[in-house]
């Protein structure tokens, strides 16, 4: 329990470090509140095509204005597709992790009771 404590206070002096578990942070709530902002039209869905996300030549728009990041050929919203498609990625990540360690107890456990490598 003091090594987290330390380490957190070595976390808060380290603005570097603090800055960039902010971000990571903010990062975070903002893909796990995906959905909710999607139903308060705060960000717009991403599989659906909007007319007015394409110019009067049916180029897509550039960054800036209503679409923060612009939007792609087909004129869906590039922030709100990054956003839900982090979620995809945090899926991703948390699985890997949860196999990486389920192989290494069921691998570690044998070997350090009946010892060797």
């Amino acid at each position: 329990m003091n090594f987290l404590v330390s380490g957190l206070r070595a976390l808060v002096r380290n603005r570097l470090a603090l800055a960039g578990a902010s971000i990571v942070v903010a990062s975070l709530l903002l893909v796990l509140s995906a959905p909710l902002l999607t139903r308060l039209h705060l960000l717009r869905p991403p599989d659906q095509q909007d007319a007015m996300g394409m110019d009067a030549d049916g180029m897509p728009l550039p960054v800036g204005g209503a679409y923060l990041l612009g939007t792609d050929n087909l004129g869906r919203d590039v922030l709100s597709r990054i956003v839900h498609g982090g979620r995809v990625s945090l899926a991703v990540g948390i699985a890997a992790m949860l196999t990486a360690t389920l192989i290494g107890v069921a691998v570690g456990l044998p070997a350090g009771y009946y010892g060797g490598r």
